[in-house]
This record gives structure tokens, C-alpha cells and sequence, in this order.
């Protein structure tokens, strides 16, 4: 059996080998083999459309089954984080900074210094950046307030963190 792009080269030499055999002529079997070469195609055409149709409906359904990951995802990230939190403010209210149990070793660790924004309104422009886009330049602001500059609408806060390892 043909395939989808053989069959009109071989529609066209089978036209024209038989015009050139019957001088021009068309005859009752030239249009009855024409016609059948044209319902093969036919036949091909449709079953790539139904192959198209499948494949469109596996993508839909492995575009749905993504969403449903991601929300899977994102959820059991979500759990995690708070367990970890969790941990945290427990070893934190026993005044424990490192348990080794098992296969885990935890430890409560204290993050660098970063700037915390209070009031953004307050914050001189001094303190943006203008290019690409506007932005607040936080290294900028961590740096003056680390010299003694007092700038309004920021503070230096010290965080802790979770490490599992």
C-alpha cells in the first residue's frame, strides 16, 4: 500500500502513461483506476485527520495532567515549607540549635543581615534604581544602613532558617 505523498506522483504517472498509451483519450478504465487511486487518497487524508485528532487529544490531556502536577507540587512544597517552620520554632522554643538523629542532622542557623521593607512611601529615591525598570536597590540601602545612615521606611532584620541536611 502507498503512503499519503506516493499517491499523487502516482496518480499523475499513471494519468499520463495511460494519455500517452490511448492517444489522448480517456477511457472507462483510466477513470475507473483514477477513481480508485483517488479514494485510497481519500482513505489516506482521513486517517491522518483521525492520527491529528488523537494527537490533539493527548496533548489536551497531557496539558490537563501538567496543571494537575503542578497544583501537586506546588501543594506538597507547601506542606514542606511549613513543617519546616514548624521544626524551626520548636527547636527555637527549646533553645536547641542542632539535633542529629537518624539519618538527619537539623540545625537552626541565623541567615546574613538583609533589609526588611516598612514603608516603601518613606524610602528616599535615592535608594532606586532606574534602569532596566524601577527598582528598589536593597544592596544599596544594606550598605548605607550598615555606615550608620538612618534611612526611613527600612530596617536590618536578621533571620533564621531551617537546614536539613
Amino acid at each position: 500500500m502507498a503512503t499519503l505523498y506516493e499517491i499523487p506522483e502516482r496518480y499523475e504517472h499513471f494519468y499520463r502513461t495511460m494519455m500517452e498509451l490511448n492517444d489522448g483519450e480517456i477511457t472507462d478504465d483510466l477513470i475507473q483506476v483514477l477513481a480508485a487511486i483517488d479514494d485510497e487518497f481519500n482513505e489516506k487524508v482521513e486517517s491522518c485527520c483521525r492520527m491529528v485528532r488523537e494527537l490533539e487529544s493527548r496533548a489536551e490531556m497531557a496539558a490537563a495532567e501538567s496543571v494537575r502536577l503542578k497544583t501537586k507540587a506546588y501543594t506538597a512544597k507547601a506542606k514542606a515549607k511549613r513543617l519546616k517552620e514548624y521544626v524551626k520554632e520548636n527547636m527555637v522554643r527549646m533553645g536547641t540549635k542542632t539535633i542529629e538523629e537518624g539519618c538527619f542532622r537539623v540545625t537552626v542557623a541565623s541567615n546574613p543581615v538583609s533589609v526588611s521593607v516598612v514603608d516603601e512611601a518613606l524610602i528616599p529615591s535615592e535608594y532606586y534604581v532606574i534602569y532596566p525598570d524601577p527598582s528598589l536597590s536593597k544592596s544599596a540601602i544594606k550598605e548605607a544602613l550598615e555606615d550608620g545612615v538612618e534611612v526611613p521606611g527600612v530596617e536590618l532584620v536578621r533571620n533564621t532558617s531551617l537546614r536539613i541536611s
